[in-house]
């Protein structure tokens, strides 16, 4: 198992020394999941946080109306999972798919608890790693009200190119939160960007 890039993605946040990275790299798993399969679901309780060592996936819900609403992408180098769940040990409302085949790196409920008490950068890291999810999320909702579809659009395209190039249409739509022709017709008068 390659585990350059989730060392890397850990240096990033909070600086562990060489012992304690050899301690914390076997505790994680490698896991292939295929194109369109779900690491977890609505109403399964989650039992392990994931990093995206190569592909793409999703993690959404399904609103009262029955549509699908894509609340975070997931690529490589990026951490994910449903915190609410594994932590409390409570169904999920969200589900997590793969949207190529991917391989992703998951550490277990049990096995976080124990690097936690034998590796204490990890508890920095994760302090570290939930304030930066919890200003993402901050940011997203703040400008949900304020943006039109054409500037969350156009913002996702400068920070997110490639997103446009490997996943379709109707996954950009169920993020942004309007129709996949909605996509179109704002893809359409913005083809100069």
């Amino acid at each position: 198992m390659d585990t350059s890039l989730l060392i890397s993605k850990f240096l990033e946040i909070q600086n562990f020394s060489p012992p304690d990275l050899q301690k914390l790299i076997p505790y994680f798993e490698e896991k292939i999941v295929k194109k369109n399969e779900f690491v977890f679901q609505a109403g399964d309780v989650v039992q392990n946080t994931f990093f995206v060592h190569k592909g793409i996936l999703r993690q959404y819900y399904v609103t009262p109306e029955n549509k699908e609403r894509t609340v975070y992408f997931a690529q490589e180098g990026k951490f994910a999972g449903e915190i609410m769940s594994f932590l409390y040990q409570i169904p999920s409302e969200f589900h997590f798919q793969a949207l190529e085949d991917s391989v992703i790196l998951c550490l277990n409920r049990q096995k976080w608890e124990a690097a936690f008490t034998s590796i204490p950068a990890l508890a920095l890291h994760q302090l570290k790693l939930h304030a930066r999810f919890i200003y993402d999320l901050k940011q997203e909702i703040s400008s949900t009200g304020k943006e039109t579809p054409d500037v969350k659009y156009t913002r996702l395209l400068r920070e997110n190119p490639a997103l446009f190039q490997r996943i379709p249409l109707f996954h950009i739509a169920a993020y942004l939160g309007v129709t996949p022709e909605t996509v179109s017709r704002i893809r359409k008068r913005n083809m100069h960007l």
